[in-house]
């Protein structure tokens, strides 16, 4: 899940861990935090705009390091409301 316009995220009330991906406006990699177990503290970067939540394993599976460009097809972007 990619949450828009955000530089930080908690884990309060999260039953399961994640992988989290914080990129900038360019969706160049600034931070990473690889096994978010639930209720730990927040994390997050001040240059970062999106924060990309995913399974655990997956940063170290894919091998995404910072300053890696992430890219995804157009058809899977979508704007949230308030960018229309």
């Amino acid at each position: 899940m990619v949450l828009w316009k955000t530089n930080s995220i908690h884990m309060f009330g999260m039953l399961f861990s994640i992988d989290v991906i914080f990129l900038d406006t360019n969706l160049r990699v600034v931070a990473l935090h690889p096994n978010r177990r639930p209720f730990s503290l927040p994390v997050g970067r001040w240059t970062a705009r999106y924060a990309v939540e995913l399974a655990v394993g997956t940063i170290e599976r894919t091998g995404v390091q910072i300053e890696d460009q992430l890219s995804w097809p157009e058809s899977d972007l979508v704007t949230p409301p308030d960018l229309c």
